[in-house]
Formats: structure tokens, C-alpha cells, sequence
């Protein structure tokens, strides 16, 4: 039974092994980021409806549509007027 045991678990480590060393691009080079964004927040977040749409409901709710379509907002830039630091 040991014997069978020993063999099972030599067949499975030398799958792993095979396994984990087949490459795979998991990694490409996309070279530099801008850092810069082309479009306003509130285009921002309705673009990606999959992490925002409740979010952007809000938004329309509470009337901040054009402040996020005018200005430059950023989140470091409400910290800074909320709590006056940064």
C-alpha cells in the first residue's frame, strides 16, 4: 500500500514539476504611463459601469455632475480642503 502510495505521489510531483515550468507571457512591457488622463472624472467613472455605476447614480442624484465634468477634481485635492493638510 506504501509502495502505491510512494508511486502516486512521484507521478504527481513530476507533473507539477513539468507543469510549472511551461512560460507563459504573463508579463508584457506596456512601456511608459503618461500619468495623465484625457478625459474628466465623471467620464472616468461612467466608463467603467462594472466598479461605478452606483457611484455615478449618486453623482446624478446629488446634482455634482458638472462640478466632476468642469473642474479638475481629485480625490488628494478634497483631502486637502477637508482636512487641511497634504
Amino acid at each position: 500500500m506504501k509502495n502505491i502510495l510512494f508511486q502516486i505521489s512521484g507521478v504527481l510531483l513530476i507533473a507539477m514539476v513539468i507543469s510549472s515550468c511551461n512560460k507563459q507571457e504573463y508579463y508584457r512591457d506596456t512601456g511608459l504611463q503618461s500619468g495623465v488622463l484625457k478625459e474628466n472624472a465623471y467620464e472616468f467613472l461612467q466608463e467603467r459601469p462594472f466598479l461605478f455605476d452606483s457611484l455615478v447614480q449618486v453623482i446624478d442624484l446629488a446634482g455634482m455632475k458638472d462640478i466632476l465634468q468642469n473642474e479638475e477634481v481629485t480625490f488628494l485635492h478634497l483631502l486637502t480642503n477637508l482636512y487641511g493638510f497634504l
